[in-house]
């Protein structure tokens, strides 16, 4: 296996190093991959802060989500306006995407009030989808139980 075929020097490993923290370590990678393929274009401290400030866009960007679910919208906005500001290609307005978000439990309750109980059900199901790698607390088994004034029966 040549010394370019090796994973450790391919872009990729520089860029998941970078992304989970490792920037130093990302540097040096990228500096040790450009003596190997002088032809890449990359600035490696440049690369290295772009991909980071990406990640920590991302994080912010569910940690947003997770505020604007719960009624939070004014901190959900100034979290998704920094994600923004991190990563340019993030290209929406903070405070519509957070209204927008934290109107999806009402409408689910809405629909569940009517008795709508699928429809409801798919609504609880828009922030779980938001909100990966967490579990939601506006589960819709949870908020069946909770919500038995409005005819909702658990395990529905």
């Amino acid at each position: 296996m040549s010394a370019v075929a090796h994973p450790s020097n391919r872009p990729g490993a520089c860029t998941e190093l970078a992304r989970t923290g490792h920037t130093e370590e990302a540097i040096a990678q990228f500096r040790h991959l450009l003596t190997l393929q002088p032809n890449l274009d990359i600035d490696p401290e440049t690369e290295v802060q772009r991909v980071a400030d990406q990640a920590r866009a991302q994080d912010l960007v569910l940690e947003a989500r997770k505020l604007a679910v719960i009624g939070e919208v004014s901190n959900a906005a100034a979290k998704f306006q920094e994600a923004i500001r991190l990563d340019p290609e993030l290209n929406f307005d903070a405070k519509q995407e957070a209204e927008r978000i934290a109107n999806l439990v009402p409408e689910g309750e809405r629909l569940a009030k009517g008795g709508q109980i699928k429809e409801a059900i798919a609504a609880f199901m828009k922030p779980n989808r938001l909100i990966r790698h967490t579990r939601f607390l506006h589960d819709p088994e949870i908020s069946c139980v909770v919500m038995p004034a409005y005819g909702v029966m658990p395990g529905i």
